[in-house]
């Protein structure tokens, strides 16, 4: 009775989630009214035009990215395939590259919470704690609703890979690196039936990983060895056969050459070298941290010291993958932010088995586990109530003018797919997501010197002398100039430019060279 409960928690919960988290884009979507259109994202904006920026390379028909948020294209590299290949899925089906963005976001998070069940019921010997652990695990967050008040932002609100339930509000990727990770990871059972089929999937699954999430396979790759480390010398019995030597070995095989490909890419090329040197990605610090993944974390750490005295019977995969990825996080590089992807779990976890370690009277142990949860969910509620906000004000990070969005889609169809646009820093992040053409500046990341390139854009269209490097006139093939250019400029433009297309209120010139 108890595994059929278990099972219809996991189908509401999938309706749920994929319920709480369209709502808010269908408002979005319906709330332009007859002056604005929602560019698609209400989760950190800034990164989702990129990724939609890719896939309109692969509606294009490329398999090779190059960087379209500068101006000089360099040599392209086989990155990010899989918003390559959704470009490729939107041409194919003639669907919008953003409906085809949310689809598979949708359906990442079905993959995502399939394989959070099972890591659960496989990798969790209490079968009492699975349920509330699941729950936390698949809707869960932390205190940042309580530093909210506060005045304070902690990263419960804004770091979504850490946090299923907002890397499901989020992107595709997120969900489905956090699903492959958990199916490679999580410990065969029933080695007779899953053994074959498991390990015959792991190559395949190691690939799609290598793809959708480059950092997973190290940790993959760590946790794995780890497991490997304990089977061959650490368990005296031998029961069952020695599963994670091989899936190791699967998986330095399929996992190791894509890396040794990404490191190539970034080192030996110098647009994309200059790009990974901008591409800093700090760990929150230790207040944030335990802030955002309390009240649970405070639990989970004293329950790890636990488990490790009771030699942690089948739970060892649960802890190693805690104990891993807080230290990934605080290693001194660059990237360490990178290895946060899905910590909630293992944390989830961890803590809901000190909950049952702790107390076993079964009405303190129903109370003590509902005020965990009933803590643990405000942080969400407040950031899906935050898009009402953004949609009201029709806030220019989430949404485009009418007019701006037919000077896109003139763009895409009258210029040639290798044109710059020389636009303001604001306009520039959506110009490749949704026009397909490269710009001087839109992204703090993707765009080589990133700083000067916008200082440029500035002053350019406040009429201020430029020096030094290349003006934008002379990166630029257009321009385009609407209501954000206005806003920065002083009301003229520079001779040398041919006015080409016009709406109501912005303008796109041809420069002369």
């Amino acid at each position: 009775m108890k595994e059929r409960g278990y099972f219809w928690l996991l189908v509401f919960s999938i309706i749920l989630v994929l319920i709480l988290t369209s709502a808010p884009y269908y408002l979005a979507a319906r709330g332009g009214g007859e002056d604005y259109v929602f560019a698609g994202f209400l989760m950190n904006p800034l990164d989702g035009n990129t990724y939609l920026a890719k896939m309109y390379q692969g509606f294009q028909g490329h398999w090779k990215y190059t960087l379209p948020y500068t101006a000089v294209k360099g040599e392209g590299a086989y990155l990010f395939e899989f918003y390559l290949f959704l470009g490729h899925l939107a041409r194919l089906f003639r669907l919008p590259l953003i409906t085809v963005f949310h689809l598979a976001r949708l359906l990442c998070v079905v993959i995502m919470l399939i394989a959070i069940y099972r890591f659960i019921k496989l990798a969790v010997s209490d079968a009492h704690a699975r349920s509330p652990a699941f729950i936390l695990a698949a809707f869960g967050s932390g205190l940042g609703w309580v530093a909210l008040i506060a005045g304070k932002v902690t990263s419960d609100f804004w770091v979504a890979e850490a946090f299923p339930f907002l890397s499901a509000y989020t992107n595709p990727h997120f969900s489905l690196g956090i699903g492959l990770t958990l199916m490679l990871i999580t410990p065969i059972v029933d080695w007779r039936k899953d053994l074959l089929l498991r390990e015959g999937l792991t190559p395949f699954l190691t690939l799609a990983l290598a793809i959708v999430y480059p950092f997973g396979i190290v940790l993959v790759f760590i946790l794995v060895g780890m497991m490997t480390f304990w089977e061959k010398y650490l368990v005296t019995y031998r029961a069952l056969p020695q599963v994670y030597p091989w899936r190791f070995f699967i998986i330095v095989i399929f996992g190791l050459p894509m890396l040794m490909y990404y490191l190539w890419v970034i080192y030996s090329n110098p647009i994309f070298s200059a790009w990974n040197a901008q591409n800093l990605t700090p760990s929150p610090d230790i207040i944030d941290f335990i802030v955002s993944f309390s009240p649970l974390v405070l639990l989970a750490l004293p329950t790890v010291f636990v488990l490790i005295k009771q030699k942690l019977d089948n739970n060892r995969v649960v802890v190693f993958w805690l104990v891993v990825g807080i230290a990934l996080l605080y290693l001194p590089w660059s990237l360490q932010r990178r290895f946060i992807y899905g910590l909630y779990i293992p944390i989830a976890i961890v803590a809901v088995m000190g909950i049952h370690r702790l107390i076993s009277d079964k009405n303190s142990l129903r109370w003590v586990g509902t005020a965990f949860i009933v803590l643990s969910l405000p942080t969400n509620i407040v950031v899906l109530l935050s898009a009402g906000q953004g949609i009201v004000s029709r806030n220019a990070t989430i949404f485009v003018s009418q007019d701006e969005e037919q000077a896109f889609q003139w763009l895409s169809r009258n210029t040639p797919d290798d044109a710059v646009i020389i636009a303001a820093p604001e306009t520039g992040l959506f110009i490749p997501a949704r026009a397909g053409r490269r710009v001087i500046y839109g992204h703090p990341f993707e765009t080589i010197d990133a700083e000067k390139q916008q200082e440029s854009l500035i002053r350019f269209f406040k009429g201020l002398p430029i020096t030094g490097d290349l003006t934008p006139l002379q990166q630029g093939d257009y321009l385009i100039y609407g209501p954000r250019e206005k806003e920065l400029g002083n009301g003229t433009l520079p001779e040398g430019l041919e006015l080409v297309y016009e709406n109501g209120s912005t303008q796109v010139y041809q420069v002369i060279h």
